[in-house]
């Protein structure tokens, strides 16, 4: 299992494409990342699910030293209210698409 940074909270800012890349945002540094892999095919799956604006807590280890080419390793646990439990593709926070007319 590759190494991961602290869970950040990501707002896709291009969904993923054919080529399994999507462009994310981090609101709290204001950094864009480019997640390009993926740890397993389940969170692959629920990310790809994921539409513009969409934000979830994701887990990201850095790939190579240069640029901001980064795996997803992990969707972490989210609070609600009646406590911690897994992020599925149907959980996250959806952007206007997610929300209806």
């Amino acid at each position: 299992m590759a190494r991961a940074d602290s869970p950040v909270r990501v707002v896709v800012l291009r969904p993923m494409n054919d080529h399994g890349t999507m462009t994310v945002e981090v609101p709290e540094s204001n950094e864009i990342r480019h997640i390009c892999a993926y740890e397993t095919p389940e969170i692959r799956r629920t990310l790809g699910t994921l539409p513009v604006e969409a934000t979830v807590p994701v887990e990201l280890s850095r790939i190579g030293v240069r640029g901001d080419v980064w795996r997803a390793v992990g969707l972490t646990a989210r609070q609600s209210a009646t406590g911690s439990q897994p992020v599925a593709s149907a959980e996250c926070d959806g952007g206007p698409q997610a929300n209806g007319p």
